[in-house]
This record gives C-alpha cells, sequence and structure tokens, in this order.
C-alpha cells in the first residue's frame, strides 16, 4: 500500500461502528422510555378527567335531588334515581338508571376506568350532605360532599348504612 493513498484502516472502522452503535442504543432506550411514560401519564390524565367528569355529574344530579337511600343492592322505586358501578374486564363505569329507564353511563359514551369504585355516605356534620368518593384501581380517588338542597333540615337518616355502593336519589 502507497503512503499516500487515503481511507480507513479495518480498526477505525470497527471502533466508530462500535460508538455508533453505542449511540444508537442509548438513544432507541430513551425512546422505549419516554414512549412508556407517555403511555403512562396519559393513562393517569384518561383517569383524573373521567372523575372530574363522572363527580361533576354526581354533584348536579344530587344536588337537584329532593331525597336519598344508600343502598347496598339494586331496587327499583318509582321517583328515584339510582347510580352504582358495573365493572366489565375490571374496566368499570359508573352508571344511572330510573325507574322508567334502562342503565345508562352516568357520562357520554361511559368512562371507564381500570378497577373503578364508588362509595356513598353520609356526611357526619350534615345529614342532608352525601359524601362520595370515587377510587381507582391505581390508587387515585376523589372525594367530595354535596349538599342536597331541596332536603328540609329536619330530615335524618339515622337508619342509613355508614357507606354504601348504591346511591338512590330522588326526583323533584
Amino acid at each position: 500500500m502507497n503512503r499516500h493513498e487515503r481511507g480507513f484502516s479495518l480498526v477505525e472502522l470497527i471502533v466508530v461502528i462500535a460508538i455508533v452503535s453505542v449511540v444508537l442504543a442509548v438513544a432507541f432506550s430513551m425512546f422505549l422510555f419516554g414512549n412508556r411514560s407517555e403511555k403512562i401519564i396519559q393513562v393517569q390524565v384518561d383517569e383524573r378527567t373521567s372523575f372530574r367528569l363522572m363527580m361533576n355529574a354526581l354533584e348536579k344530579e344530587i344536588a337537584n335531588g329532593s331525597g336519598f337511600m344508600l343502598l347496598t343492592t339494586a331496587s327499583s322505586e318509582a321517583g328515584y334515581t339510582q347510580f352504582y358501578v358495573t365493572t366489565v374486564d375490571g374496566q368499570g363505569t359508573l352508571m344511572r338508571q330510573n325507574d322508567t329507564a334502562a342503565e345508562a353511563p352516568l357520562v357520554g359514551s361511559g368512562y371507564a376506568v381500570k378497577g373503578l369504585s364508588v362509595t356513598f355516605s353520609l356526611s357526619t356534620a350534615d345529614s342532608r350532605t352525601v359524601h362520595v368518593k370515587l377510587l381507582a384501581g391505581s390508587g387515585y380517588f376523589v372525594e367530595k360532599d354535596i349538599l342536597v338542597q331541596n332536603l328540609p333540615v329536619s330530615v335524618t337518616h339515622a337508619t342509613a348504612p355508614d357507606s354504601q355502593a348504591i346511591l338512590k336519589i330522588k326526583k323533584m
């Protein structure tokens, strides 16, 4: 080989290929990590959005009611709308059912949340207030005390259980 010929030696090419491989491996792993993180964040955002929409709809329904009952099993009574969670394949949807219509999701086409559960209980401070807790399988939860505005101050619910999964609201 002549001294004036230009080119790379085999050792130089192997070193460059090794360096490029390491850089590409690091870049690819960062891409995968970012993609996984984005999916986790999107699930959390969807969960929180669903909870906010469900709680807003429940608040509107509860506040405008004229009475309520806390139950362990569903029952049909004239003039009441009941709220509960149905679960399909681990995805829970908050449902609404009144005495004249079939059950339907409380919010839109039904926001399903993995491991969704709901509990309704009486507020310890005021017997006209329903305490609502929405809980996801991830551990995220939202709680709110909602005043039943059209309920007389004198009404008490001494026989109501501590916490139940079904709430029935009497329509005005």
